[in-house]
């Protein structure tokens, strides 16, 4: 044990002596402390000098109390005097101070603080790498290429383009879209929605998926469906002269079954009277407005897109910047990917800028339709054209169907 300073005194060698050690709670008694004082002051620093408390008591002889000081600079008495209240204090006999001396507090306690410190960053930031790893880690999983439910939808017309559209649209590099028609929301709603994610393709966060079903027009039911699942959903409608629409449509079933009578037959039900038949679906369908009133029901005018069939073979690329525009997407799409096919009648599109390498529609696009009576043709336009006239009031467009 080596004591802190050389302790000077008064009074009688037989004198009981206390000496208290900064470093550690020692009590030494007697000569041999006066001793160990002497002999360890060639061990002292200037900056660790430090008076602690000696104090001579009276004892049974009647000798006099002394306080023994020594000089000592203005800081080591500052951290003095909150231990002993003062240099005019005598501690009691034989009862050393309880208390760590301010000093060797203030170190342990900084010691202890550092180290609980040092442990709370360490342990922040390990939280915060913990998080900025999590938030990379979830951010390159939603870069991942993943089938994600479509955010729009092409919903019909049947025989109106809609092929088109979506060779069209997926002429733009943000745009994914399933193969075949999926008619999840008609016929296979029954298997779920995480069925109906299954079959779109792949895509990235950024990409729009698109699915084409014609029929959904004509769906009673489908147009709450599509609601339930996403209410921002964005529709494309696709629309032409209602009589085309109709002979297209027969002709398609007359490719089908050769068998088919005349469409004139089909077509009234009294062809004496003229009577139209719109319960056999090419007639039925032409009657835009009675669909359309379902699906502007349940959404408003802004998420439903209305494209002209004619104009998408006339001027595509005009008419791709309107759809272009209400989906989001950059304008790339535009009047340099398509050529126009003379044997077919209908545009065609390029692989890409780079390579002019013509894709056309299949074989069941630009059909030749069948010779159809003027009249015939007089009373359909006749029977359409209220049904026109008010569709072109709703939409806001006036397609010229006359």
């Amino acid at each position: 044990m080596i004591l802190k300073q050389i302790i000077v005194y008064s009074g009688c060698l037989e004198k009981e002596v206390l000496v208290y050690c900064s470093r550690k709670h020692h009590v030494s008694t007697g000569l041999s402390a006066l001793s160990a004082s002497r002999l360890s002051n060639v061990h002292l620093h200037q900056e660790d000098k430090e008076l602690l408390v000696v104090n001579e008591g009276k004892n049974s002889d009647g000798y006099k109390d002394y306080v023994v000081r020594a000089w000592l600079p203005r800081k080591i008495q500052q951290r003095y005097k909150p231990f002993t209240g003062g240099f005019g204090k005598t501690l009691p006999r034989n009862n050393p101070p309880t208390q760590v001396p301010s000093k060797q507090i203030s170190i342990g306690t900084r010691r202890m603080y550092n180290k609980t410190s040092h442990n709370n960053r360490v342990a922040s930031r390990n939280k915060r790498s913990y998080k900025k790893r999590f938030l990379l880690k979830q951010e390159e999983t939603e870069n991942f290429p993943k089938s994600r439910l479509p955010q729009a939808l092409i919903i019909g017309v049947k025989k109106c383009g809609t092929r088109a559209l979506l060779e069209f649209l997926r002429l733009h590099p943000n745009v994914r879209a399933p193969g075949p028609e999926v008619h999840f929301f008609d016929k296979f709603y029954h298997l779920g929605l995480e069925w109906y994610r299954q079959q779109m393709p792949p895509t990235l966060k950024d990409q729009l998926t698109i699915e084409k079903t014609p029929s959904y027009f004509i769906g009673k039911q489908v147009p709450v469906r599509v609601h339930n699942m996403s209410r921002d959903m964005k529709l494309l409608l696709v629309v032409r002269d209602p009589v085309t629409r109709a002979i297209s449509d027969y002709t398609q079933t007359v490719t089908k079954w050769p068998q088919t009578p005349f469409f004139e037959k089909m077509a009234f039900l009294n062809a004496s009277t003229g009577l139209i038949d719109t319960a056999w679906p090419p007639i039925g369908i032409g009657v835009y407005v009675r669909y359309f009133l379902l699906w502007n029901h349940v959404f408003p005018p802004r998420q439903i897109h209305v494209v002209s069939g004619e104009n998408l073979i006339k001027n595509p690329g005009r008419e791709m910047t309107r759809v272009q525009d209400f989906l989001g997407l950059p304008r790339i799409v535009s009047d340099h990917h398509f050529y126009f096919n003379q044997t077919k009648g209908f545009p065609c599109v390029k692989k890409s800028e780079n390579k002019g390498v013509p894709h056309c529609l299949g074989k069941t696009k630009g059909r030749t339709h069948p010779d159809i009576a003027p009249e015939t043709i007089d009373r359909l336009r006749d029977f359409y054209r209220p049904f026109n006239q008010k569709f072109f009031q709703i939409v806001g467009r006036d397609f010229m169907w006359h």
